[in-house]
Parts: structure tokens; C-alpha cells; sequence
């Protein structure tokens, strides 16, 4: 109850300032900044709720303090190529806006007695175009027969950019998470329907469509899954046989060495025989 009566109060006391700002440019013969967006590469119109009223000195629209366009009571100017004034309903016509022409547009009416009023504002926000957005989809599990799958959406071009997702005829689906562009969705093997992706600011907007038999997983996923069992099964493979052809080069390599100690160890042996038998020793002994 505490918390709702400060929330009221903060409200009331948010309005009562918002009243009072807009008295205080009323006074100073000031109105508020209408916002106002612009698409890129196009022209655009501010008009005047009001006429300004005759007889009149000057009318002019102003731009970062610079004159665009001037008029009085027999003529108009303009001052810059891409502003003209009209002289009937005296609005400011933009063409071809760009980003270097955010910012405010006041027009201005100077009275007989020299009073100045600024009696229009509008605020430009200049945005490109959103272009068609592409959606991009990763498998991230496959439990239970379900297909669990990440959606991206992206628009290469735009100012400000907003994603929305949606999504139609969707049966036996279930929507995990929902965060700007990303959209997880776990798919059952009998799920259709199609989801819609739409990228979008204050100008323009643009969609693309998704039907659910183009991102489903179930073969894609057992694809994969057989290409890891292989190539884990080849390297397997691979390291027994290094394996056994190490160890096989090993045990040769005892065999030959052993035989080698046998060979030199025999010849020592008899040699040393040969000095010490008596049957080896040569007979001096003349034969009968």
C-alpha cells in the first residue's frame, strides 16, 4: 500500500512539472520540440498548426541559428538548396535529408511591434532504412526426439534497428526464450507452421518468413552425429595401429640386440679355450 501511494505521488509530481515547463514556454512565446523522423534520400514537410498571423515584419525558419528561409508580407527566400518555404501555408519543405540534418527547425514570426515568437519546433531524426532481414538457425541439442534450435535475425542495413519475432500454425512447439533477435524454440518431429522475423524502425520495415520443415534438425542432427562417430572410430584406429607398430618395433629391437651380446660373448669363450685345453695345443712330437 506504501509503495503505490509513493508511485501516485511520484506520477502527480511528474505531471504537475510537465504542466509547468509547458506554461513557462507558453510565457516565453516557446512551444515544445515535435519529434519528427525522416527516411534517408527523402524529402520531408514540417507544417504549422496555425497561420501565422498578418500583418507581420519577417517569417523565417531557423536551423542550429543559420536562416533557411525567409519571408514577408510580398515575398519568400531560401537561403539553402535543399529547404524551401512555402508562401501560402508558409511550411518548411526538406529535400533529400541525411544524417547531418538531425536537430531543430524552428519557425519564427517577427509582429509589426517587433515581438519576437517562436510559435513551431520540430526535432529531425534521420533514419536509413531497414533492410530485409535474414534468418540464420543452429542446432543446439536434439533430447527426447525434439529438436532444440536457436533462431538469429539480422538486418545488414538500418539506423535503430528493432527485431519481432512471431509466428504462425505453430502446434507441438515450445518457446524457450524470446530475447530481441535470438529466439530458441524446441521443436517436436510434427511441429509446422512458420515463424516471421520483422526488422523494423521508425521509417521503415521489412520481414522474412521461415517455414518449420526448413529448420528442422532431425537429419541434419543424425548427419553429424555419424560424421563424429566416424572420425572418433578412424582416430581410434589410427592410434592402435601406431601402437602395435611401436611395440612390435620395440621387441625386435630386444631380439636383435640380445643375439648381438650372444654372438660376442661365444667368440671370447672359445678363444679363451683355445689357450687353456690341452686337446687345442699343437704336438711338437715328431709323428712315428
Amino acid at each position: 500500500m506504501v509503495l503505490r501511494i509513493r508511485s501516485t505521488v511520484t506520477d502527480i509530481q511528474r505531471l504537475f512539472l510537465l504542466v509547468l515547463y509547458i506554461h513557462l514556454l507558453s510565457a516565453l512565446g516557446e512551444s515544445p520540440a515535435k519529434l519528427v523522423y525522416g527516411k534517408e534520400g527523402e524529402s520531408i514537410t514540417f507544417h504549422l498548426e496555425e497561420h501565422p498571423e498578418l500583418p507581420f515584419q519577417d517569417f523565417y525558419w531557423t536551423f542550429s541559428d543559420d536562416r533557411l528561409a525567409v519571408c514577408d508580407l510580398d515575398k519568400c527566400i531560401n537561403y539553402s538548396e535543399k529547404a524551401s518555404i512555402c508562401n501560402v501555408t508558409f511550411s518548411l519543405e526538406l529535400k533529400n535529408v541525411a544524417r547531418d540534418n538531425d536537430g531543430e527547425y524552428t519557425a519564427v514570426l517577427v509582429a509589426e511591434n517587433g515581438e519576437v515568437q517562436h510559435i513551431s519546433t520540430h526535432r529531425l531524426i534521420v533514419q536509413a532504412p531497414v533492410s530485409k532481414p535474414v534468418i540464420h538457425s543452429s542446432m543446439a541439442s536434439s533430447l527426447d526426439g525434439r529438436c532444440n534450435v536457436t533462431l538469429n535475425c539480422t538486418a545488414e542495413r538500418g539506423t535503430s534497428i528493432s527485431i519481432q519475432w512471431s509466428w504462425t500454425g505453430i502446434h507441438h512447439t515450445v518457446i524457450s526464450a524470446y530475447n530481441g533477435s535470438l529466439l530458441m524454440v524446441s521443436l517436436d518431429p510434427n511441429a509446422d507452421g512458420s515463424f516471421t522475423c520483422k526488422a523494423h524502425n521508425q521509417v521503415s520495415n521489412s520481414s522474412e518468413n521461415v517455414p518449420v520443415e526448413k529448420i528442422k534438425c532431425n537429419n541434419n542432427w543424425d548427419t553429424a552425429i555419424l560424421v563424429i562417430i566416424i572420425v572418433v572410430s578412424l582416430a581410434a584406429m589410427l592410434l592402435a595401429v601406431t601402437m602395435v607398430m611401436r611395440t612390435f618395433q620395440k621387441r625386435r629391437r630386444g631380439s636383435f640386440n640380445l643375439q648381438n651380446n650372444l654372438g660376442r660373448g661365444g667368440v671370447s669363450c672359445c678363444a679363451e679355450t683355445e689357450k687353456t685345453s690341452p686337446c687345442h695345443k699343437t704336438s711338437s712330437k715328431p709323428q712315428p
